[in-house]
């Protein structure tokens, strides 16, 4: 144990004696902590963590298709969504959603382009949807 703490105590001399060298070495360690916490984050959000459903392998994606036009991703009309949410005798509940893009400008920057998706026509059940709320710390509203 005597000659950890004498190589540790060494390690610390020698990085204090050059600080150029000290100074890029702890940026380079911190720029890979936080690129790996980052990515972390987003594999943990959309991977490893479950959808806050119930049985969220049953859920499934139903797109249309042209085949006449040789299309195979076609998406799905109004009253077609009606159609089929009317006579389904397959699937519990049918939802649609829709997406959309956008050009956000702000004063005097570059536009950017933002992609939007809003679920319609959904039905929750309180059985089946475990909705996530992130708890506030401190004092609430109420108090």
């Amino acid at each position: 144990m005597t000659t950890l703490w004498q190589d540790v105590r060494y390690g610390i001399r020698m990085l204090a004696k050059r600080p150029g060298f000290t100074i890029i070495a702890v940026l380079a360690l911190a720029l890979g902590i936080g690129a790996n916490m980052a990515i972390f984050s987003v594999v943990n959000a959309v991977i490893l963590r479950p959808l806050p459903y119930k049985d969220p392998e049953q859920i499934v994606t139903i797109l249309g298709t042209a085949p006449k036009l040789d299309i195979n991703v076609f998406p799905v009309s109004g009253p077609d969504f009606v159609d089929w949410r009317n006579q389904n005798h397959v699937f519990e509940q049918l939802a649609a959603m829709e997406e959309a893009s956008f050009n956000l400008t702000g004063a005097g920057g570059e536009p950017e382009r933002v992609g939007e998706r809003r679920a319609v026509s959904v039905v929750r059940r309180q059985r089946e949807f475990r909705a996530h709320v992130p708890r506030r710390r401190g004092k609430s509203r109420a108090q």
